[in-house]
């Protein structure tokens, strides 16, 4: 009984990720307490022991630690988001005490459904019952779809690696609540990078002689029944993109995706002189040299974007060449060491890793405090993780 106690202590940040995390706007600053209590308790039942484990056996680790150690500079030299550092400063501690052995296959699923219905609770409940617009929600749409999606690729890699119907039902039902959140919210982006996940897993196991018609045909009917259900809005969605790629074609960029188009133009001038580290927050004053020198509008200065939407390119102008190799690096050893593995957890992970690249596009996933912390507990604990059981699974 004390074991037990002792080990729900140590994932005790696992278990917050997948529940209260996704409900309320202060997860991330709530997620560093549970870390605190985590390595505390991990310290005192495992010793110095399970640091020395970790850092010899998780390479994925000395990663975050020199990330980790760039943005403390970055921080301290020319400002940095505080709540990106916290966040690397936060993880890679846990991850450096934590023993992934705890994360079994079994809480792994418990855990997703419960995730799954936490995200479509959080917008039934403020899309749907308060009518709250999406960029008032505590957690705003695009990072709380990115969680949803998360969620929906590690049940989908769970129902590709089911074996009874049981597990068939808890998968199958976590899917369908995680894509319906990610609809609902109306997170184009996302949702495209969520399909074209789909797709890679689909290849994935189809390359390795593992494909699956039933599992594809179930997988078909779910989507079209989502899309029934959630049509107007998704016509809604796709009448608004319809309309700016019309204005756009016409020379008129006053609008979302024709915002986007106009700060990805500014590269060149922005990055200019600071190639190496970035300008930290000394965007904004570069910025606003920008304008009053006309290279940028009005329009796009009175919108004073906090960030690029886009990861790579907003990376490149606040961290420099080096801060954007180190994302770089970041998506991809995850993903490669994850390509030639065919199990539950190496399947997640590639579709993290591709949920991640493909939103990183338009948006800035490692921006926001929620889904970067995702994507490190859960890419820098999967990825290592072993399948000793592999022939039980179909």
């Amino acid at each position: 009984m004390k074991t037990k106690f002792l080990n729900a202590l140590i994932l005790l940040p696992i278990l917050w990720l997948f529940s209260g995390f996704l409900l309320v706007k202060d997860g991330d600053k709530i997620m560093i307490s549970m870390i605190v209590i985590s390595i505390v308790v991990s310290i005192v039942k495992n010793g110095t022991s399970i640091i020395k484990r970790n850092i010899k056996d998780n390479k994925f680790l000395f990663l975050l630690i020199v990330i980790t150690s760039y943005n403390i500079f970055s921080y301290y030299y020319h400002g940095q988001s505080s709540r990106e550092t916290r966040a690397f400063i936060g993880c890679t501690l846990f991850i450096l005490c934590f023993p992934k052995e705890l994360l079994n296959d079994s809480l792994l699923r418990k855990l997703t459904l419960i995730g799954s219905i936490s995200c479509f609770s959080f917008v039934y409940y403020y899309s749907i019952m308060l009518h709250i617009d999406r960029g008032s929600w505590p957690i705003i749409a695009i990072p709380q779809a990115t969680l949803s999606a998360v969620i929906a690729i590690i049940a989908f890699s769970q129902f590709t690696y089911s074996y009874n119907r049981s597990q068939y039902i808890v998968a199958i039902t976590a899917v369908v609540f995680s894509i319906t959140a990610i609809l609902m919210s109306e997170t184009r982006g996302v949702f495209i990078a969520v399909i074209l996940s789909f797709v890679f897993l689909f290849a994935k196991h189809f390359s390795q002689k593992k494909f699956n018609t039933k599992l594809v045909t179930i997988i078909f009917f779910i989507f079209i029944s989502i899309g029934l259900t959630l049509k107007s809005d998704i016509y809604q969605r796709y009448e608004q993109t319809r309309i700016e790629m019309s204005d756009i074609s016409r020379g008129d960029l006053n609008t979302s995706f024709g915002l986007r188009l106009l700060m990805w133009q500014t590269t060149p001038d922005m990055i200019k002189g600071h190639y190496l580290i970035g300008s930290g927050d000394g965007y904004i004053n570069r910025f606003d040299e920008l304008y009053n020198e006309g290279l940028i509008s009005k329009t796009l200065h009175d919108f004073r974007p906090a960030h690029f939407h886009n990861q790579y390119i907003d990376k490149l102008i606040k961290n420099g060449i080096i801060g954007l190799v180190l994302l770089l690096l970041l998506i991809l050893i995850p993903l490669i060491a994850s390509l030639k593995k065919n199990n539950i957890f190496s399947d997640s992970v590639c579709g993290i890793v591709i949920i991640y690249a493909i939103s990183a596009l338009t948006d800035v996933p490692f921006y926001y405090g929620h889904p970067l912390m995702m994507y490190l507990i859960l890419v820098s604990i999967l990825t290592p993780i072993k399948v000793y059981n592999e022939k039980a699974y179909c």
